[in-house]
């Protein structure tokens, strides 16, 4: 029996140790998780009272601001992630006229960059270039008349004579993001001024009056001197210069007439070289040898005179003279 009791004192005592073994050894805590979340949430600024929130796209601020917006000073309020840091802070002033680059830092020191690409709307609201595509050949010309910045804007353009008026066919370029009304491109009748109104980004408007002149300069016959044409026999070819012509030939007369208006000739207009502006014409039959000028007509009611020039290739002239003693008789023509 006393044997029994040793040994049930000895398993006794050693369950015990091993009990007290075990309270000494701690079990391991688990491990500490972090977060890995690193989203930019929101992203807004607040002028006069009013909100503009960016839009957030992958890993870009996106936000077009009004068009009076100084981007030189801007303050925005960002959320991020819970834990998560940012760098440049919310609420710091930035300068958004150049790209900024956001750094958002999760709480497991993983990194995500944002972009932040800020601009406004584009108030511009010109015509940059006018032309037409459709004009007759020859020189076309436009000047933008806007002296009065209270008055609209006109664009005065010259086009060449037998272009197609009425039907002109624009090519316009604007301002950046603006439109146009009528649309570049348009078949309009131009015979009347035409308004373009010309909306920018930020719909401003502009208005410009277009107006379209296809007459013909007025004529002017200048450097013809007296002596150009002597010795030119009848039926001879003679050509003068003009600073404009009309494309139609057959608009285009050309009248010989004696300084003194007693005689004309209707003369031949043989050719016409529009390079230069220069005109042939026919000499008559016969005439008689005087002093002439040319009479020259583009359109009924457009045309000049030239400078007197002598003709001695032709009859000898003679006129009546009185002498001292009232006596009439016909003397040759002496020409200088």
């Amino acid at each position: 029996m006393t044997n029994t009791k040793i040994l049930l004192l000895l398993i006794i005592s050693i369950f015990l140790s091993c009990s007290e073994d075990e309270k000494e050894t701690p079990l391991p805590e688990p491990p500490v998780i972090k977060s890995s979340e690193k989203e930019l949430i929101s992203f807004k600024f607040t002028m006069d009272e009013q909100n503009y929130e960016a839009e957030i796209r992958n890993d870009s601020i996106l936000a077009v601001l009004p068009s009076s917006t100084d981007l030189t000073k801007l303050t925005p309020e960002i959320t991020i992630s819970e834990k998560a840091t940012i760098n440049p802070a919310s609420g710091v002033l930035q300068d958004f006229t150049n790209l900024i680059n956001y750094n958002v830092t999760a709480e497991d020191n993983s990194k995500k960059l944002y972009k932040a690409i800020i601009t406004k709307l584009n108030s511009e609201n010109k015509i940059n270039t006018f032309s037409f595509t459709n004009l007759a050949e020859g020189q076309a010309s436009y000047s933008l008349l806007n002296n009065n910045l209270s008055d609209i804007d006109t664009i005065s353009y010259r086009v060449p004579y037998l272009s197609p008026i009425k039907e002109l066919i624009s090519n316009i370029s604007i301002s950046t993001n603006a439109t146009i009304s009528p649309q570049s491109g348009e078949t309009l009748d131009y015979s009347i001024p035409v308004k373009y109104t010309v909306t920018a980004e930020d719909n401003t408007t502009k208005d410009y009056l277009v107006i379209v002149d296809n007459s013909l300069g007025q004529l002017d016959i200048d450097g013809i001197l007296g002596n150009d044409y002597r010795n030119k026999k009848p039926t001879e070819s003679i050509a003068f210069f003009t600073n404009v012509l009309n494309p139609i030939k057959d608009s285009i007369q050309v009248k010989l007439v004696s300084t003194d208006d007693l005689v004309n000739y209707n003369l031949e207009v043989q050719n016409v070289n529009y390079d230069n502006n220069e005109v042939n014409v026919k000499l008559p039959d016969s005439y008689n040898n005087d002093n002439y000028r040319f009479k020259v007509f583009i359109e009924h009611d457009n045309f000049d005179e030239s400078d007197s020039f002598t003709l001695d290739g032709g009859t000898p002239n003679f006129k009546q003279v009185d002498d001292d003693n009232n006596n009439v008789y016909n003397t040759l023509l002496l020409l200088r």
